[in-house]
């Protein structure tokens, strides 16, 4: 029996292995975002190595579920501006750090995309997938493959500090090729969280962060990190094509 090959097949199944590059379909996605969210998103499927790492922290969750309702103001390099971007954000706390959330994203009122994650104290994206809904596929999982620094203290954030991570990351298929991520953020005086919300109680601190990727800048994250909740409220956002700047308009706390 004659067995014919096709090189140019044999490689681009090998680029989609090494690269990840598989479709999902969107509609199945969103059918059930909160379903999607629950059996995708837990700390039982972080990588090997970076589950390891988080179990090792042992902290115990400081609270339930929020719901933070933001709108932002949105200034491009061309100076438009947009005020009618919002988002529904929930947080949910896992334990050991880990926080899981669902935003979904609107534009004119009409919803536009639904990101989900596990976040380390709000801050590290340890797993996380971004689905626009007017896509017929949606990209992959990324998540953290393995941690070159960690500080466990991205999840207990003091006043006027410092806190550094570094990690190899790639879609969930990815098995080399990885792209080298770095996180830094400081920062600022503690002041009473009800000031940034009457739902909030116990400090906040203002932090600045830089996340490079692959050695180069590539965005400065504005937060508040909720020091009696353990995570991280948005303030703003600024990268190469412009500045996002977050208002929280509403606080659901369970």
């Amino acid at each position: 029996m004659t067995r014919t090959f096709r090189p140019l097949l044999i490689v681009a199944l090998l680029a989609t292995a090494l690269s990840g590059c598989a479709p999902m379909a969107v509609k199945d996605i969103t059918a059930d975002r909160t379903g999607y969210l629950e059996k995708n998103f837990t700390p039982a499927l972080l990588s090997a190595d970076t589950g390891k790492t988080i179990a090792g922290v042992k902290i115990a969750p400081r609270f339930s579920k929020a719901t933070v309702e933001y709108k932002y103001e949105i200034e491009t390099n061309l100076g438009e501006k947009k005020v009618s971007e919002s988002a529904t954000i929930q947080y949910e706390d896992l334990g050991n750090g880990v926080i899981r959330e669902m935003a979904e994203y609107f534009n004119n009122g009409i919803p536009v995309s639904t990101s989900y994650e596990l976040r380390y104290g709000g801050f590290l994206p340890l797993r996380t997938q971004r689905v626009f809904n007017a896509n017929r596929v949606g990209n992959l999982i990324v998540e953290v493959k393995q941690f070159k620094s960690f500080d466990k203290n991205f999840a207990n954030m003091q006043e006027n500090s410092k806190y550094d991570a570094d990690w190899a990351s790639g879609n969930t298929v990815q098995i080399m090729n990885f792209f080298d991520r770095k996180q830094t953020c400081t920062t600022g005086k503690a002041y009473a969280a009800n000031t940034v919300n009457a739902a909030f109680a116990g400090n906040a601190v203002d932090v600045d962060c830089e996340l490079s990727f692959n050695g180069n800048l590539d965005t400065k994250q504005q937060f508040i990190y909720l020091q009696q909740y353990g995570f991280a409220v948005a303030r703003g956002m600024t990268v190469t094509s412009g500045k996002i700047k977050a208002a929280i308009s509403s606080v659901k706390l369970q």
